[in-house]
């Protein structure tokens, strides 16, 4: 059995949604949901991981432990530079505290149980441990359901911005607070594309357009039992204008970060570098993410991605934003990785192709890659029958998708339990988890 090296596992304990990504000081942050007491989903908080690549992660351990009366669900970190929250120190340096905003899942317990509510916690040691802040909630709408807060600091309007998940409405709202504490909600996006599923996990970032300095505004909304692979989890994201205080769509059309059956609950990293928007997904879905007990783990991060906008096809004129398509592109090692094997294949126009990315020594284990059809109607086939983890249907074996009628590119990643698929410079991704008994490092054909 071989370990994953370039995606991110706590290794027997349970794992899901990727929280709290942010950036500071030349060092990458992923929190994440965490149960440190077994591999099944239960007693949530954040574990916390650090990176200066984005593709090795050191585990710092268990950040923000659930209470008896209340779980830490998803949410997002900030680093209050300007301390509108008032919570700085003199040993916080210039990035200020680290504050995490995160939902409250309040127990039976609780004097607010059968809602969730939108509460702060503060780290003043580079989020190793994080103290819930007094006076939470700062949002309590009464609802059942409603989550994922994802704050970002807007510099022109001297506010912060919020993202937040109402489930079952399929909306995503947003609000702005001057100090993290205070919160007014301002307008509401949705439902739009995929609504068969609830909604988690909104993201609403700008994202460079290829080619040039300009940006446009992205939406990213988690799907769950909505996506394209049989309904199950997956990542939505909508192109489109925002004023600073409404966002509306570009398009009618729904669109998909990753067609595989395991990506989900991808957000993008506060503050990255450079104008990047770089999102982490988790590697899994709810359809059997549970199902997975007795697996050396039960799931990873995905690799991290440089999200760009791009023409649907190269070359292509654009008139509008509707004609803008997110490419994703895997942050990978300067070079080779030991455990981390990546082919790059060229599939011309009019060729089918038939691939078998396998594991040594042992070739029974195979995960196949087809290009299928004529030029009118082309397909890329993933079929992980001879590879799946035994607790993944078999209808949850095969994903396809439509691939353009011009010659193209292949990246295929694995690393142990997992292999993500890019096609098309980028505007193609599949994420599939694998069996965790070897590598698939070998490709044929």
């Amino acid at each position: 059995m071989s370990w994953p090296v370039a995606h991110f596992t706590t290794g027997g304990t349970w794992m899901n949604d990727p929280n709290g990504l942010v950036h500071r000081d030349g060092v990458w942050h992923l929190f994440m949901q965490h149960n440190p007491d077994g591999d099944d989903w239960g007693s949530i908080g954040w574990g916390h991981a650090t990176s200066r690549d984005l593709v090795t992660w050191r585990w710092e351990g268990h950040a923000l432990p659930a209470t008896p009366d209340e779980m830490a669900f998803s949410g997002c970190v900030v680093s209050d530079r300007l301390d509108t929250a008032g919570f700085a120190r003199d040993d916080d340096g210039p990035a200020g505290p680290m504050v995490a905003v995160f939902t409250s899942h309040h127990a039976s317990s609780s004097p607010r149980a059968g809602t969730e509510t939108q509460s702060l916690a503060v780290s003043h040691d580079e989020g190793r441990t994080f103290a819930r802040w007094a006076g939470n909630p700062v949002i309590d709408v009464g609802r059942q359901d409603s989550r994922d807060p994802q704050v970002r600091w807007d510099p022109g309007a001297g506010h912060w911005r919020m993202a937040l998940a109402d489930p079952r409405g399929r909306r995503v709202e947003l609000w702005t607070s001057r100090d993290l504490r205070a919160w007014r909600q301002v307008s509401t996006f949705g439902p739009h594309g995929s609504v068969e599923g609830q909604w988690e996990c909104p993201d609403l970032v700008r994202v460079p357009v290829a080619g040039g300095d300009s940006t446009a505004w992205v939406l990213l909304v988690n799907v769950d039992r909505g996506g394209p692979t049989g309904g199950g989890s997956a990542t939505q994201y909508v192109v489109g204008e925002f004023d600073g205080t409404t966002f509306t769509a570009a398009h009618d059309d729904t669109r998909w970060l990753d067609r595989g059956h395991d990506h989900y609950a991808a957000v993008t990293f506060a503050d990255a570098p450079d104008g990047r928007a770089v999102s982490l997904g988790w590697a899994g879905s709810w359809l059997y993410a549970r199902d997975l007990r007795g697996e050396p783990w039960g799931a990873t991060m995905t690799l991290a991605r440089d999200l760009e906008l791009v023409p649907e096809s190269p070359g292509a004129e654009v008139r509008s934003l509707a004609d803008l398509v997110v490419r994703s592109v895997p942050v990978l090692p300067a070079g080779p990785l030991p455990g981390l094997a990546v082919h790059r294949v060229r599939v011309a126009r009019a060729e089918r192709r038939e691939l078998v990315l396998h594991a040594r020594p042992d070739p029974a284990l195979r995960l196949g890659l087809r290009v299928e059809g004529g030029p009118a109607e082309r397909l890329l086939v993933v079929d992980r029958a001879r590879c799946a983890p035994a607790a993944v249907p078999p209808e949850h074996h095969r994903a396809a998708v439509a691939l353009p009628d011009r010659d193209v590119d292949l990246l295929v990643v694995a690393d142990a339990g997992v292999v993500e698929v890019f096609a098309d410079e980028g505007r193609i991704a599949l994420t599939e988890q694998v069996t965790r008994r070897a590598v698939l490092s070998e490709l044929a054909g």
